[in-house]
């Protein structure tokens, strides 16, 4: 029992579990700022605040299994294309592309490149490039999965492709075989 207490209330570490019931301690007896509720959360700085951020509010997805091929040594088409519309022009776009590539070159290293192409307004940029190949083998093939984070800074649509060129092959590939291959785009909130 205690049976002196200072004016400041009860020293650290006397009330433990032992000492008080489960629930014994409301969420109004709490002094934190903001409100409760069941969309809010209690921040380690003692005030309710809503969760921001990070959430995904749209997935957009395109699927092919045609195979594009070409000898070009600048950026081709691969008719893997998809269109997305941000609802804020500060959200990202998290875009994930995945298939089965392939570079052939009849000796030596087979270098091809893949890259990430963002469409807006009919203005092309050029985004992450991806090498695919193998030192000292005349034909590589494998599925591939390549994904980019882009901050596109606009509310327009936005169409995102996959590009292809030789580098160091006479051919590559993508959808190889007519397997399937798939671009996915998903908004992040910010």
């Amino acid at each position: 029992t205690i049976t002196d207490l200072a004016v400041g209330g009860l020293p650290d570490g006397v009330i433990d579990n032992g000492c008080m019931a489960d629930d014994a301690i409301a969420i109004a007896d709490l002094a934190a700022t903001g409100t409760a509720s069941a969309t809010t959360f209690l921040r380690g700085d003692n005030s309710w605040a809503v969760p921001s951020g990070g959430k995904i509010l749209q997935v957009q997805n395109h699927t092919t299994s045609t195979q594009a091929s070409t000898t070009s040594t600048s950026l081709q088409a691969t008719g893997s294309t998809v269109n997305i519309t941000p609802a804020s022009a500060s959200n990202k776009i998290l875009i994930i592309m995945s298939g089965v590539c392939r570079t052939e070159k009849s000796s030596g290293d087979t270098i091809g490149i893949y890259r990430i192409v963002r469409t807006v307004g009919g203005s092309d940029t050029n985004l992450k490039l991806f090498y695919f190949g193998s030192n000292s083998v005349t034909q590589t093939t494998a599925s591939q999965v390549y994904a980019y984070l882009d901050s596109p800074n606009t509310t327009s649509e936005i169409t995102y492709s996959i590009k292809q060129r030789c580098v160091n092959c006479t051919t590559i590939y993508w959808s190889y075989a007519n397997e399937a291959s798939s671009i996915i785009t998903m908004e992040v909130e910010a």
